[in-house]
């Protein structure tokens, strides 16, 4: 599609597979997969991509010989259903199953039950979050996902497979020969490319681990004792023994697991026991001796008769057959068998079957040691692994040469931990830490298959012949060349040397004066050659310009997006200066601010210099043709953003040094972002009443924080379909200082001071909680402010969750309130913070609604439970004079019960404004109608006032 990136699966295998077919493929996307085939069937495209072989109509279609994708699927059940033994694999015939889907994919599931002699109940549904409804209503008992939900469900059964193929009309046998070709061209050239496209992108669905309650127990109880992991003898490369330190893909997976999970549970950890196969490992694990089977390829089916209970695929791996080529020295040499055999092991020995039938004499071994060494001393012609353990037995042996094959067929096994049925929540600790984005398989995987020394591999099956040439000629190479190299290295070091100095320097002298980024000379140069360049100006003007909200766009489009911003606004600002290089300067003053001094001249605010600055930084900037330029994207693919500014400027009066102006070009900044987007502020001598102020602000905070020096009110908040009180916010005051909130909060926050103010209003709350609750006084729920500037103590949910078990409080009476700029980019620190306060019971509440963004993006993502409209909604479309308005604010309260959540109204103050709210089901009402902010005294004995 012209213009459109395209990342995804389909499009990036099949541009591999392009390659050797040669063609130039073009795109076309459609929204279901019945469109799909119809548009098969009457010609508008040649090939179809994602279709599964249970969709039918085999008489009109062509599919490939090997599936493009390889994936599984899984049936999970809610984390409080306890009712289902998960011990039982016949349960799921008992059970309403539902499926998202197409009806292509409700058929494979139906095949897939049939050919495990299943009959399944099945129900569907038009998307996963439907789904999800429906198990919440127990509507259905479980439900079929491809990955299983981050919280609030458990698997029963893990590895469904998921195979999709290519698909062509009846009448493509050409061109599907064509594509199979190429296929088979991409695995030979390619042998993992399909482990790596799916982990990459299903990695974009990994989370961060998190473990249910039952299962952080269950581990509590174990970390004394390690794990015991049941592994092969042989089993190369899973599992090996490297100078006595166990070694290979199991141990390293497993030790990144237990990294993961010691960040929940210290004391986690797993040792390794061997069994000489596959046979005595599960049996290990049934009986208890060992916790874990490593790694097993035995499908579900299998795994239940064994009594054994899996986890979620690690990997899903192909099939390879591994065979020696002819000895040098035996051209004639010939199998005698008309049979070929096929060594495998004991567990992989279904898969196999079922691709080798008749063709085949197969024979099992104990391991891959053991199958591998049958193959090399003739017993065998193949062995068959997965692609994995044939490409580490191919690059590690050097005893003979071999020839690799991918099975072109569906014989694609999953690669799973496996435990004894009675221990099946380790199998869902195994997936939910597998899942997680601390484990990275394909990297272990790639890693452990790695020829051990690819130099000395080639020289040991190299022929005595050619090493004896390559030898002699190496000595004339270096006899020849050593002679030229002596006589003229002494010169060449000493040219270089110097060269490489005055390098060094220059790109230290630059890297001290310069800006990076942007090219710009930095502040401390910019303010010592300033400085010298003005010192016998007459008149000059100093000018700090700020661009507005750039936090905002490093947070909400990345900081490479902010990085290209700020290099396209320096460039526009240079270009001006440009226009007249004796007399303008410009320098990055700091992160988004930059100096521009104009000599000779006295501006104002009104100044054309001024206005063509602003008009010029307003100019939408092509972000996605620059990012491109760049090699970059932003997050979300913007096509261009506008920038605003705010203008400080500071005149020269005669008196006053170049660095004092800067100063006051600072204050006037301030003073310029108060009034909103692209205004000029010009400094004058009463804005520095605003600077001395907040200093006292400032000073009176530090005191208040050293002596005990805030105290906390409540303001009651009423229930108004009911009339009674439904809880309370806590809202900060200083004792010795009748400073306002609106004054010194800002001023903590930009100090740094908010974090340990927060905590210390925190520790106020329980502690009048705990004095309620001594003196037998009714206990409401006390809301608490939260500053999106407390995000960077990382420790507060801690400290919070601390005093409250401490002193016996119940999460029901703790909220936490949330300004809406918290949620602006959904990240990932603020995800971690909802998501320990949620576990823990807390309720929370978006307060201001109304005042920021207020975009319904936001409202489908925040997990609040509460949204406050802010007093200034109210003010503005609840009033007497003007109720044709007031119609807004019912809508606003319809919408938030709509997405499931109560709405709090704040600032009300006349009866008439509170009948309406209650007629409009208005949940919860603030403001001084029913109360100002009062003591702590004055709550325990307050009561609602009636409705005049």
């Amino acid at each position: 599609m012209p213009g459109q990136f395209l990342y995804n699966y389909d499009t990036e295998f099949m541009g591999r597979v392009s390659q050797f077919a040669k063609w130039d493929p073009r795109f076309v996307f459609y929204s279901n997969r019945t469109e799909l085939l119809n548009a098969l069937k009457a010609g508008k495209i040649q090939i179809a991509l994602g279709v599964d072989k249970e969709w039918g109509n085999e008489d009109q279609l062509i599919y490939s010989d090997g599936p493009y994708f390889v994936g599984t699927s899984q049936i999970v059940v809610p984390d409080t259903e306890k009712r289902l033994d998960a011990s039982d694999f016949r349960l799921v015939e008992r059970m309403r199953i539902g499926v998202s889907g197409n009806e292509g994919y409700i058929r494979f599931i139906k095949a897939w039950g049939k050919r495990n002699n299943l009959n399944l109940h099945l129900v569907s549904f038009p998307d996963d979050r439907t789904l999800r409804i429906a198990m919440a209503d127990h509507k259905v008992d479980a439900a079929i996902f491809d990955k299983l939900p981050r919280t609030g469900y458990r698997r029963i059964v893990a590895g469904l497979p998921k195979m999709l193929f290519a698909v062509f009309p009846s009448d493509g046998q050409q061109l599907a020969r064509h594509f199979n070709y190429a296929m088979w061209m991409t695995a030979a050239h390619y042998p993992l490319l399909q482990l790596q496209l799916y982990g990459k992108y299903n990695q974009e669905e990994n989370h961060a681990l998190s473990l249910t309650q039952s299962e952080k127990a269950y581990l509590m109880a174990h970390r004394d004792k390690p794990f015991i992991v049941a592994v092969v003898h042989g089993d190369y490369p899973f599992y090996y023994r490297d100078y006595g330190v166990d070694s290979g893909i199991i141990p390293e997976f497993y030790r990144e697991i237990e990294m993961s999970l010691r960040e929940q549970v210290p004391g986690i950890s797993f040792t390794y026991k061997e069994y000489s196969s596959n046979g005595t490992a599960v049996d290990a694990v049934r009986k208890g001796e060992a916790d874990i089977l490593g790694m097993t390829s035995m499908d579900v089916l299998h795994a239940s008769a064994e009594d054994i209970h899996l986890s979620t695929p690690f990997m899903v791996e192909n099939l390879a057959m591994l065979s020696q080529e002819e000895p040098v020295g035996e051209k004639d040499f010939q199998y005698d068998r008309k049979v070929p055999v096929i060594a495998v092991t004991e567990e992989d020995l279904n898969a196999v079957y079922a691709y080798a039938g008749r063709k085949y004499k197969i024979k099992t071994y104990p391991n891959y040691e053991e199958a591998y060494q049958a193959l090399i001393n003739r017993e065998a012609d193949y062995v068959v692994a997965t692609m994995a353990q044939a490409t580490w037995l191919m690059n590690q042996h050097r005893n003979g040469r071999f020839i690799i094959h991918i099975i072109p067929s569906t014989q694609n096994i999953s690669l799973c931990g496996g435990v004894s049925e009675k221990n099946w929540i380790l199998a869902d600790i195994l997936s939910e830490t597998a899942d997680s984005t601390g484990t990275n398989l394909l990297s272990i995987v790639q890693k452990n298959i790695a020829p051990q020394s690819d130099f000395a591999t080639f020289l040991q099956r190299m022929s005595p012949e050619s090493m004896l040439i390559i030898a002699a000629l190496l000595m004339t190479g270096v006899c020849g060349g050593a002679f030229l190299i002596i006589r003229n290295i002494r010169g060449q070091e000493v040219q270089k040397r110097n060269e490489m100095l005055i390098s060094s320097q220059r790109r230290v002298i630059y890297a001290y004066e310069y800006d990076g980024l942007t090219g710009l000379l930095n502040r401390d140069t910019a303010m010592s050659r300033f400085e010298k360049i003005l010192l016998d100006s007459p008149a000059y003007s100093v000018v700090i310009i700020d661009l507005d909200n750039f936090r905002i766009i490093n947070e909400s489009y990345g900081h490479e997006t902010g990085d290209v911003v700020l290099k396209v606004i320096s460039g526009r600002i240079r270009n001006i200066c440009q226009q007249d290089a004796m007399n303008r300067f410009v320098a990055r003053y700091s992160g988004d601010e930059f100096l521009l001094v104009v000599n000779n001249r006295k501006l104002t605010a009104a100044d054309a210099l001024i206005r063509e600055v602003v008009a010029s930084c307003n100019q939408p900037i092509p972000l996605k043709e620059l990012m491109e330029a760049e090699n970059t994207l932003p997050g979300d693919k913007v096509e261009s953003l506008v920038t605003y500014l705010g203008v400080g400027i500071a005149v020269s009066d005669g008196k006053s040094s170049f660095r004092r102006l800067v100063q006051n070009a600072v204050v006037a900044i301030n003073t310029a972002k108060k009034a909103g987007s692209n205004s000029v502020c010009v400094y004058e001598e009463a804005m520095q009443e605003d600077v001395h102020r907040n200093n006292r602000i400032r000073d009176f905070l530090l005191d208040a924080m050293k002596n005990d020096g805030f105290y906390m009110v409540y303001q009651p908040q009423v229930d108004i379909q009911k009339g009674t009180v439904s809880g309370t916010e806590a809202l900060v005051r200083l004792k010795k200082e009748q400073i306002s909130p609106g004054l010194f909060i800002p001023v903590a926050e930009k100090e740094g001071f908010i974090r340990r103010i927060g905590r210390i209003t925190t520790r106020l709350v329980i502690e009048q909680i705990v004095r309620w609750r001594e003196a037998g006084e009714p206990l409401y729920p006390v809301s608490i402010n939260y500053s999106s500037s407390q995000l960077g103590d990382a420790g507060y949910v801690d400290y919070l969750l601390g005093l409250m078990k401490k002193n016996h409080i119940p999460s029901s009476l703790i909220k936490l309130e949330f300004t809406e700029s918290m949620f602006f980019n959904n990240n990932h620190v603020t995800k971690q913070l909802l998501k320990k306060l949620q576990d823990a019971g807390i309720s929370l509440s978006l307060d201001d609604f109304g005042t920021g963004y207020s975009s319904l993006k936001y409202l489908t993502y925040i997990p609040v439970d509460y949204l406050k409209l802010d007093k200034s909604i109210i003010d503005s479309y609840l009033t007497e004079e003007a109720h044709e308005k007031e119609y807004f604010i019912r809508d606003i309260i319809s919408l938030a019960h709509d997405l499931g959540k109560k709405i709090v109204v704040e600032g009300v103050e006349t009866a008439w404004q509170a009948k309406r709210l209650k007629s409009f089901g208005c949940d919860i009402i603030q403001g001084y109608y029913y109360s100002r902010p009062i003591s702590p005294e004055e709550l325990a004995t307050f009561t609602v006032r009636t409705e005049d």
